[in-house]
């Protein structure tokens, strides 16, 4: 989530945006044995070809498709379920 996050400040920071949806969830399944009050999704995603544009609309960096995996943890709080890691 940190590098995600140093990302999305980079690109504002930088006056660039991406100009297609960089990601696509594709298939997310429920996990097995996650804690009380915890839930684990397994996620497949696919990363877009995708160019990152600066205010002018020049491209900067373009984001080769690939398919991956990751699971996601979720933790139950207050009355919702919040995302508390990606791995």
């Amino acid at each position: 989530c940190a590098a995600l996050t140093k990302t999305a400040s980079d690109l504002e920071r930088d006056g660039q945006r991406y100009r297609e949806v960089p990601i696509d969830v594709v298939k997310i399944a429920v996990a097995k044995d996650a804690p009380e009050g915890q839930q684990y999704l397994d996620a497949s995603l696919v990363q877009n070809l995708s160019n990152v544009v600066d205010s002018a609309g020049a491209v900067v960096l373009t984001d080769q498709k690939k398919n991956f995996d990751r699971t996601v943890a979720l933790r139950w709080v207050g009355d919702r379920w919040l995302v508390y890691d990606v791995g």
